[in-house]
């Protein structure tokens, strides 16, 4: 027989908002009017500007993620104490210019680069009719994020006014990551990209900027093979075999490799530079060339920008600025080559141009550096030489034998 109870059940206590609610559907709140304003300020964008613009502020779309998830742990009893130890809490609370956030987010977009960013490097901004060739280790993240930031000119000011304040991975304008400005990322084909670096279709202009290889080399080398640079160890591995691999050691693989080390996100970063865009750069295919030099940066970023009709490049887009400041006469001259190559808040710069000569004292390195890069010496003579250390370093007789005595 059963037996029944005339006490009624007590009726289910009503939900608390605790904390960990509250703030998560904040954050739902405010990341779903953010994404409601930005439709509503781009009515005459192309779709594929609005799908670009949207893909660009993934970080946004990481709030609405983290919201839910917030709202789902705190309904599971979950309290804010414990969720602060997320890593994706953590990521959202730290200051956009921090170490630790910075050292998170360009872990993800090196994760992300890894399946969108394509091998060929040259760089489009339609807008301005302005083609690029974007060179690992030549400053390629300043002027990925400097392009990038002309191509949304007809966003709202306070759009991009968040994008350049509001920086994220390795020192990128919100909606800005490597290859941006990639032909098919902004409408345009390759081959059309092409055609109009062979001038085929008329009024627009192209640049490069090129590196003494010396001091290239250098860099790549301390920014992959070395502590307290990049994140991305794995290019020196792939390279050269090891994630800590010495200079003498790289400088050794790189001498034995018969021809380039071919095209790859990894092989880029020590690539001869006559090879990128299809050869373009070594077959004299760009209207302007560069040398890459702390000293003359800003002033030759600012004659590419005037060739295409900016003539204030610090009014068209923060990035100038930010990127290619002058550099502060109280700095040191190591932290001076850092100052206007790439921006303060990673140590993604290596100063390799003042330690160049400190890193090869030995001639015997100096001797294979140059041997694999004379074809940059050569292809490229009318703007690098080989640097009068170097020169003397390694004698006159050999770089008769090289090619190179009319390059110093």
């Amino acid at each position: 027989m059963l037996l029944t109870s005339n006490v009624s059940s007590p009726p289910p206590a009503p939900l608390a908002l605790d904390a960990a609610t509250f703030f998560g559907v904040l954050a739902l709140a405010a990341a779903t009017v953010s994404l409601a304003l930005t439709s509503l300020s781009l009515p005459n964008a192309s779709f594929l500007q609005q799908i670009q613009f949207a893909d660009a502020l993934g970080g946004q779309a990481a709030v609405l993620c983290l919201a839910a998830y917030t709202f789902v742990m705190a309904r599971c009893g979950v309290r804010l104490h414990h969720l602060l130890l997320s890593m994706p809490v953590l990521a959202l609370l730290l200051l956009p210019s921090s170490p630790s956030r910075l050292s998170l987010t360009w872990q993800l977009q090196s994760c992300v680069r890894l399946g969108r960013q394509a091998t060929d490097k040259i760089r489009i901004v339609p807008e301005r009719k302005l083609l690029f060739c974007a060179i690992e280790k030549n400053a390629n993240t300043a002027f990925e994020d400097l392009l990038c930031s002309l191509t949304y000119e007809h966003y709202p000011f306070w759009v991009r006014w968040v994008f350049s304040t509001w920086r994220t991975w390795a020192n990128f304008e919100l909606q800005c990551f490597w290859g941006a400005t990639f032909p098919p990322n902004q409408g345009v084909s390759l081959s059309a990209a092409y055609a109009a670096l062979r001038h085929e279709e008329p009024g627009w202009v192209s640049a490069v900027f090129v590196r003494d290889p010396l001091e290239r080399f250098l860099s790549g080398w301390l920014s992959k093979c070395t502590n307290d640079h990049d994140l991305d160890r794995e290019v020196c591995t792939k390279v050269f075999g090891s994630p800590d691999a010495s200079l003498a050691h790289a400088v050794a693989v790189i001498n034995a490799t018969v021809g380039d080390v071919g095209p790859g996100l990894a092989e880029d970063h020590f690539r001869l530079q006559s090879a990128f865009c299809s050869g373009a750069v070594g077959s004299q295919g760009f209207d302007r060339y560069y040398l890459l030099d702390s000293a003359t940066s800003r002033a030759n970023v600012a004659d590419m920008l005037s060739a295409v009709g900016i003539t204030e490049p610090a009014e068209a887009t923060a990035a100038f600025d930010y990127h290619f400041k002058p550099p502060p006469r109280q700095l040191t001259a190591s932290k001076r080559a850092d100052v206007g190559v790439d921006g303060p808040l990673f140590a993604h710069a290596t100063g390799a141009h003042t330690l160049v000569e400190q890193y090869f004292s030995d001639p015997a390195l100096v001797k294979a550096v140059l041997h694999h890069y004379a074809v940059d010496y050569r292809n490229l003579a009318q703007v690098l030489r080989v640097p009068p250390w170097a020169a003397e370093a390694v004698g006159e007789a050999y770089l008769r034998q090289l090619g190179l005595l009319h390059s110093f």
